[in-house]
């Protein structure tokens, strides 16, 4: 395949390093793609935060209902095995990859809710689904869990919805824990559906069922930010300080190790070193963490759309973090305006476009929650859920697009091609409330850009490549030489 090179490049084109997924074989494609790991890891862990509020019953079974498209978006038939003991086992890890990406990405799955209180149960602690804990039994669902599909929508129907009165519909096939999604007139589960799915949950409280109001948020003030990050904080084997930030629900006494609070690690076994962190969050309303009334202490006002001081928290937990909304639908213009179509949440603006700036900060997404044909409705159809459960799926193969560089770029000579096409540099995305907008972290549009920590090139919005395009990177090295390869 030939390619178009400008002229004036031919000069030191010799110097320059190659990048192409289309090699002529297999130990030169791993070592021209310029791969400096031995070992290739697509590790994602990914956290669900529900809202678990009385209102977003319909977007809960909208959820359960098209839980098979993430499934089959991101798994395939088959789960992921790294075999990575030679070189030849690295380069077949790295081709599996390149070829399909969904087959190589290992994530674990996790679910807290949007509540952030400690008082629904009779418990004095918090229990599942409160105050960052994750739900569940079985809390930690991973890659190839032969029940997996069932134990994620126990998590959601059992655990983190606060269904109320549910239709019920006699002719429900399902029985003895083979529990189909029914087919009801309005897509929405039932009560035989649910008592069907939840027939062997073990809850805290002998009281307590799926039918019960233990299960919803008694607040109704949801804090999906907040919840989130106290969920990794109880998650990490190293909880920075910024875990026990005023007010938060994470007490540390001066006098105490941390490893010896009674919250440490109390959400085991799901996060890992080398992985990736998606988390997205699912909600009719904004985000109220930092209301002083609830746990908060990172805000100084309760309008404030700058998502900055948790986006400073986030950091401080040395995880690679990014965020996707399903939320209200408000949708803005350049110039900060928003109008509301469908708030059945009674969200405000600032609650809404801090999640929203959130996820451009992190390249993530938002996306509307209901579908509404006219701003000022509050109540609407809800959206397609196999839409964001499918976008979700490919937002997590494209964080694992980068493609790394043997040596340190002359970065102003950084030139990317894909299938023959020159992609542009990607602008920074800016957010703000104020005139002088605001760049919250390192978000892009459409485009490349480049990560010196990683020292590679990531590729953002509509130009990330497909799996079978082909992707060349050429530049001029500092001190005009390469590195060498370390195998």
């Amino acid at each position: 395949m030939s390619k178009h090179i400008p002229s004036n490049w031919l000069p030191w084109i010799a110097a320059a390093v190659p990048l192409a997924l289309s090699a002529c074989n297999q130990h030169e494609m791993f070592m021209v793609t310029g791969s400096e790991q031995v070992a290739f890891t697509g590790k994602v862990d990914v956290l669900f935060v529900i809202d678990n509020s009385a209102s977003v019953t319909e977007e809960a079974s909208a959820l359960m209902r098209h839980f098979d498209t993430f499934i089959d978006t991101l798994a395939g038939d088959d789960a992921y095995g790294q075999n990575t003991e030679t070189l030849t086992d690295a380069v077949n890890d790295y081709i599996t990859f390149t070829s399909n990406r969904s087959s190589a990405i290992d994530y674990r799955l996790a679910i807290v809710t949007s509540n952030m209180t400690q008082t629904n149960w009779d418990s004095s602690s918090a229990q599942p689904g409160e105050a960052g804990l994750f739900v569940g039994n079985n809390p930690v669902i991973s890659r190839g869990d032969a029940d997996e599909k069932h134990r994620f929508l126990q998590a959601v129907g059992c655990w983190s919805t606060c269904w109320g009165d549910l239709p019920s519909d006699q002719s429900y096939p399902g029985h003895g824990g083979d529990c189909p999604f029914p087919e009801s007139e309005d897509g929405g589960a039932t009560s035989q559906y649910v008592e069907c799915l939840c027939t062997d949950i073990d809850y805290p409280e002998e009281s307590v069922n799926w039918q019960s109001n233990d299960l919803c948020n008694p607040s109704g003030i949801e804090q999906p930010i907040e919840a989130a990050f106290i969920a990794i904080c109880r998650a990490s084997e190293n909880p920075p300080e910024e875990c026990w930030h005023d007010n938060a629900v994470l007490a540390k006494d001066p006098e105490t190790p941390t490893k010896e609070a009674d919250w440490f690690l109390s959400n085991p076994d799901w996060l890992r070193d080398d992985a990736k962190l998606v988390v997205i969050a699912i909600t009719d309303e904004g985000d109220a963490s930092n209301l002083s009334i609830t746990p908060s202490g990172l805000f100084e006002g309760s309008q404030d759309e700058d998502p900055d001081p948790y986006l400073k928290a986030f950091e401080s937990l040395d995880k690679d973090i990014t965020f996707a909304f399903v939320g209200p639908d408000f949708r803005c213009d350049d110039d900060g305006s928003c109008e509301a179509f469908c708030n059945a949440g009674a969200a405000n603006k600032p609650s809404v476009m801090r999640l929203m700036n959130l996820a451009a900060a992190t390249g993530g997404f938002y996306s509307p929650i209901t579908d509404g044909d006219s701003p000022g409705e509050v109540e609407c159809d809800v959206a397609d859920f196999s839409v964001h459960l499918e976008e979700l799926g490919r937002l997590m193969m494209s964080l694992q697009t980068a493609f790394r560089l043997r040596a340190v770029p002359e970065e102003d000579s950084i030139r990317v091609y894909v299938d023959g096409t020159e992609i542009s540099h990607a602008s920074s995305t800016e957010t703000g409330s104020d005139t002088t907008a605001t760049t919250y972290g390192d978000a892009f549009d459409t485009g490349w850009s480049y990560d010196p920590g990683q020292n590679a090139i990531l590729f953002w919005g509509k130009a990330i490549p497909d799996f079978n395009q082909d992707v060349e990177i050429f530049y001029r090295p500092l001190d005009g030489n390469p590195r060498e390869l370390p195998i």
